[in-house]
This record gives structure tokens, C-alpha cells and sequence, in this order.
């Protein structure tokens, strides 16, 4: 008898450890919910084996979803790629893409041939089955290229481990382990500028949200080498090197009358007179600074503009510290497009630094636009003194 029940209390045991340690994994984004994913690199581009530049990469993507199904959710995304040197402090905006696709609760995507974006995909991959712990599985993952003269992709198998599943902050978290090669030979090889060869690797370490079925954390590393023939057909080789960290952050859409409160929240703190006016499109909440904050031709704030800039700062700082800040500049059509464009980037870069020295979170970065998007006419006076601007958009979509 004794011996029976030992044998039975073993079973259960065993039931429970296998319960305990293995997972469903799902993709899913709640309908009306936006999921922020931020990816930065550290970057060594070498040529010929030889370190050309060390400088920090940052993708910042938000993945709204607009419709659930049952096997899926179907968002619509934007996509925007920073760039800063090694010895630079802020992020400067290079480029934004924009995508409409379906996730899959297995996280294949489902992409119309039209959008460039996402441009890693399947990846995380799931089975159908539960996933023991040390349990292995291997999908195919795939990379868009779109920066050759011909744009190609590049499917290959990821193989992936479930380590272990551990509790971080009361969620049940999946550790998992992935990697994956890549080799790719090309027949139109000595088409201008398209590679002979591309090969690569990339190792990392992915937290997974088992029960918001979301992912939480990855980290990893990714090196991928193309060869090229040069104009005697000669072979150099280009290298990037990187350390990507990527977080992951849920935000819930603001709707019209939570926008208006936030607008007028921020109205009535901001001193009046300051030169600096509230307003929101579809990017969020915008804050609209007037060249008043500059002396002409010049980039640097005037002193006794520094006090409003320090409020919308505290503002910021305090009601959104954990929202991406984009600064912008731009001018009017006066001057040619070159001195235009510096002239925009310089101001917008310091503002933003300014903001970065009052203590606002790490996704800031600027950009300027030069004369290319005016609010008002500028065949008039009042209009090109109005297209003259500085904007710091508060992230809200």
C-alpha cells in the first residue's frame, strides 16, 4: 500500500513539474492597444577588416492594433530609424516607414509585398504545443532588404531553446535562447551596387510575457558581413557588428477628450507670453516654440527664453517621463534649402539638448526639416514668422 501511494505521489509530482515548466507561447496585442518597441545598437562598421566608425543606431517601432481575429491581430505600424556618433549625446532622426499587417498568435507575419516594413520578421516563431523547459523548436525567420538597387529577402531557420521560466515582477516569464545564420550567394551579383555574398549571425536572449503573451526584454548580438565587386571586380567586404538592446512597452490609445485635458493641463502650467503654444495632431501632443527663443541666424536659445523652455521641460519630465520626445525644427522658404536645413537641425538639436540636461527620459532625439513643412502661407511676413518654429512632440500614438 505504502509503496502504491509513493508510486502515485511520484506521478503527481511529476505532472506538476512538467505543469510548472513548460509554456503555451502566444502572440497577441490587445485591440486599441499600441506596443512600443525600442531597439539600440551599439555599432562597429568595419571595410576591408578595417574599424571605419563606432556610432549608436536606435529603432524606435509602435505596433497599434485596430482589429482582433482569431487567429491574430492586425496593426498598423511606424517604423523609425535614429542615428547618432559615437560622441554625440542625442539621437537624430534619419527616416520613418510605415506599415498595415497581421501578427499571428505563432508570431508569423502576414505582410502585403507594398510595405517595406517590418523588415525582421517571424521572429519570434512559436509551435502549437506546450514548450518544456530546455524544450527546442526551429521556424523559419526572414530579412527584407530594401537598400540594394534590388530589394530582396532572405529566409532562414531560427533555432530556439526555452531555458527556463522564472517569475520577474509577479509574471511567469519565458527565458529563451535563440540564434540563427545567414548565407545568401546572389546570380545578379555584378548588377551596380548589389553584393556577391551576404553572410551573418546573430545569438540572443528573449523574456517573454507567457500570460500578456507579449514579449518583455531581448537582448543580442548580430554581425553581418556583405562582399562586393568594385569597378575592376575586385572583392571588398563591408562588416557590421552589433550589441542590440530591445524594451518593450504597452500603452493603452488616448482618446480626444484625455488629449484636450492633457493639452490644457499643460496650458496652465506654461507661463503666458513665454512663446511657446499647445496644440495635437497625429503624431500627439505638440509644443509649439516661436523664434522668439532665438536671436536671427543663430541656434543658441536666448537667456530669457530658457525659463519657459525649463517649464515645458518640468512638464514633460513629470507627466510623461516614459514617452518618446521628438524635437523639430524648421524655417520658412527664405535662403537656399542647405542653410535652411542646417539651420533647422542645429536649433532642434539645441532644444533637445537643452531638455536632456533637465533630466528628460532617454527616448528623445530631434531632426529638422528645413522650409519643407510650413504651417502657414509664406508669401506673407506673418507667415514665414510663423513657419520659423522649434516642435516638441509628446508621443501619444
Amino acid at each position: 500500500m505504502k509503496k502504491r501511494i509513493a508510486a502515485i505521489s511520484t506521478i503527481f509530482c511529476i505532472i506538476c513539474f512538467s505543469y510548472v515548466y513548460a509554456a503555451q507561447l502566444r502572440w497577441e496585442i490587445p485591440q486599441n492597444e499600441r506596443l512600443e518597441i525600442v531597439r539600440t545598437s551599439s555599432v562597429k562598421y568595419f571595410m576591408d577588416s578595417n574599424l571605419i566608425k563606432n556610432y549608436g543606431e536606435r529603432n524606435i517601432i509602435n505596433l497599434t492594433c485596430y482589429e482582433k481575429e482569431h487567429d491574430g491581430s492586425r496593426v498598423k505600424g511606424d517604423f523609425t530609424v535614429y542615428q547618432k556618433d559615437e560622441e554625440k549625446e542625442i539621437f537624430k532622426k534619419l527616416d520613418e516607414y510605415y506599415s498595415d499587417f497581421k501578427i499571428l498568435t505563432n508570431g508569423k507575419f502576414i505582410v502585403d509585398d507594398k510595405y517595406i516594413m517590418p523588415n525582421v520578421r517571424h521572429l519570434p516563431a512559436f509551435p502549437s504545443k506546450d514548450i518544456p523547459q530546455k524544450g527546442k523548436w526551429q521556424e523559419n525567420g526572414e530579412i527584407f532588404f530594401n537598400n540594394f538597387p534590388v530589394p530582396f529577402a532572405i529566409t532562414f531557420p531560427v533555432s530556439y531553446t526555452l531555458s527556463e521560466i522564472k517569475t520577474i515582477n509577479g509574471t511567469e516569464i519565458a527565458v529563451i535562447d535563440y540564434s540563427f545564420l545567414i548565407k545568401k550567394f546572389f546570380k545578379d551579383a555584378y548588377v551596380s551596387g548589389m553584393p556577391l555574398k551576404i553572410s551573418g549571425k546573430n545569438t540572443g536572449t528573449l523574456l517573454w510575457d507567457i500570460q500578456n503573451k507579449r514579449p518583455y526584454q531581448m537582448d543580442d548580438e548580430y554581425f553581418i558581413q556583405f562582399i562586393f565587386p568594385d569597378a575592376k571586380n575586385k572583392l571588398f567586404s563591408a562588416e557590421f557588428q552589433m550589441k542590440i538592446a530591445t524594451r518593450f512597452t504597452m500603452y493603452r490609445n488616448t482618446d480626444d477628450e484625455e488629449k484636450k485635458k492633457a493639452i490644457k493641463d499643460i496650458e496652465d502650467v506654461l507661463p503666458k507670453g513665454g512663446g511657446i503654444s499647445v496644440d495635437d495632431d497625429k503624431r500627439g501632443i505638440v509644443l509649439r516654440l516661436g523664434e522668439v527663443l532665438f536671436d536671427f541666424d543663430s541656434y543658441r536659445l536666448k537667456p530669457q527664453s530658457v525659463q519657459s523652455l525649463d517649464e515645458a521641460a518640468k512638464i514633460i519630465r513629470d507627466k510623461y517621463p516614459d514617452r518618446e520626445i521628438i524635437v523639430e525644427g524648421h524655417t520658412d522658404n527664405i535662403g537656399s534649402a542647405d542653410y535652411n536645413q542646417r539651420l533647422s537641425e542645429s536649433r532642434a538639436n539645441s532644444v533637445a539638448k537643452h531638455l536632456k540636461e533637465k533630466g528628460l527620459g532617454d527616448k528623445l532625439s530631434y531632426r529638422g526639416y528645413g522650409k519643407d513643412r510650413p504651417l502657414f502661407d509664406n508669401a506673407t511676413a506673418e507667415g514665414r514668422s510663423k513657419n520659423r518654429r522649434v516642435e516638441i512632440i509628446i508621443k501619444m500614438k
